[in-house]
């Protein structure tokens, strides 16, 4: 299929999900829409790391899977935080919107 078709997919799919979370009129429907979400995110993290090894001079790849795990850390930290501050603000389905 391609990394680059591959990546867009997991991205589709993603989205898609998000936005199914988002509408979903019930706690089941939520759950799929997030197990199906999940599947996109790892397409596009196992992809993400491909790409940097493909893409990245053999004497860069250390610098830029460290800056791959600090965005993941960066992210991990403050998704908490973000999330509940768009809870209050704007209620629980804005948090599939970001």
């Amino acid at each position: 299929v391609g990394r680059r078709l591959l990546l867009i997919a997991g991205l589709a799919l993603f989205s898609t999900a998000s936005l199914a979370a988002a509408l979903a009129p019930s706690l089941a429907l939520l759950i799929a829409a997030r197990a199906v979400q999940g599947l996109g995110a790892a397409v596009m993290m196992a992809l993400t790391i491909a790409f940097v090894g493909e893409t990245v001079p053999k004497q860069r790849t250390g610098s830029a899977m460290g800056l791959l795990g600090t965005m993941s850390a960066i992210g991990t930290a403050l998704g908490p935080s973000l999330g509940g501050v768009l809870i209050v603000a704007l209620g629980w389905r804005s948090i599939f919107l970001v």
